[in-house]
């Protein structure tokens, strides 16, 4: 098994099949958009919507806009599926944001943004038949310099009150994790609690326009393992694991070292008599030597687990051990 797991160069068999597959959109809870403009010039500009308790359909979902001559609060939530750039059989994208444009007319006029959303969704994922795979999940923000401002999706794989992602537009950088799903018979949801706010006020000849928002997407891939860190007990170097999309698996040691990874169908603790900044994490079952692997992972059946640690010699002569890893096919 684990020579098949370090060797095997076979594609997932049934990954691509398309007929069967479904996502249905619920609020458990409904949702409310707000916008409000306040000015020195004309009475105030109240928008309010809200979403209902119940299915809903792809597109926008939930949005607000109250304006005033070139002045905007807006914000709005939408979400699609399948979306561009998606390569499992199923997944989804939701998007919020959250926008203040304050263009005062000429004269000693004033205007004031606000703009909020709050939503709870939950995506009911759904498979031709009961099984197990990996979530993708990503997430991206984007947010103007005003930290007042945030998008915020929390997700909770399996609505079971634990929130595996919380995703913010505070993080300009791209997120991404994947976690073990099992679908049912009857599906498997993911719940996503969103907010959004934006405001701002300018006095003419100022304008300004304050912005904040963030997506989400979630790809299932049924049959692969998730990979994830699972130990860090002695740790002294990082073992990174980079699992792609199309599958494959790339583990990385530090630079500057020589490296050996070892493979094991069990976790264990056990410090090295000798070595004080070397601890076993998992059985020593297989290795491969090098500082960077990479595998195609092979499927294998449901309940795997393998656990991977990285060993390295420094030039000193100093060795050190990393985390571990694991992969599971749930």
């Amino acid at each position: 098994m684990l020579h098949r797991f370090a060797c095997s160069l076979l594609l997932l068999a049934g990954a691509t099949a398309a007929q069967g597959w479904s996502i249905t959109a619920i609020s458990p809870t409904g949702g409310v958009a707000a916008g409000q403009l306040t000015s020195s010039f004309a009475p105030p500009v109240n928008v309010n919507s809200t979403l209902s308790s119940g299915p809903f359909t792809t597109g926008v979902f939930l949005s607000a806009d109250a304006v005033l001559g070139a002045s905007h609060a807006n914000s709005s939530a939408e979400w699609a599926s399948p979306f561009p750039g998606q390569v499992a059989p199923l997944g989804f994208r939701v998007f919020v944001f959250a926008r203040a444009i304050v263009s005062p007319p000429a004269g000693p006029n004033q205007v004031a943004a606000t703009t909020t959303l709050d939503a709870d969704a939950l995506f009911v994922l759904q498979a031709p038949s009961p099984g197990g795979g990996r979530v993708v999940l990503t997430y991206l923000g984007q947010q103007s310099e005003v930290l007042s401002h945030a998008a915020v999706m929390d997700v909770d794989v399996g609505a079971d009150g634990t929130i595996e992602m919380a995703a913010t537009s505070h993080d300009p950088f791209a997120r991404m994790m994947e976690l073990p799903l099992q679908i049912a018979a009857s599906g498997t949801p993911i719940r996503i609690h969103i907010t959004a706010n934006a405001n701002w006020a300018a006095t003419h000849p100022n304008t300004s326009v304050q912005t904040v928002s963030l997506e989400v997407t979630a790809q299932y891939f049924p049959d692969q393992a998730a990979v994830g860190h699972f130990d860090a007990t002695g740790a002294t170097v990082d073992l990174a694991g980079f699992h792609a999309l199309d599958d494959r698996l790339t583990l990385v040691l530090p630079s500057q070292s020589v490296g050996a990874i070892v493979f094991g169908s069990q976790p264990m603790v056990a410090p090295v008599v000798g070595f004080p900044l070397v601890t076993q994490l998992v059985s020593f079952d297989a290795f491969a030597l090098g500082r960077v692997l990479l595998l195609a992972m092979p499927p294998l059946p449901p309940g795997t687990r393998i656990y991977a640690q990285g060993f390295v010699l420094e030039p000193s002569g100093i060795m050190r051990s990393s985390n571990s890893l694991r992969a599971w096919w749930p």
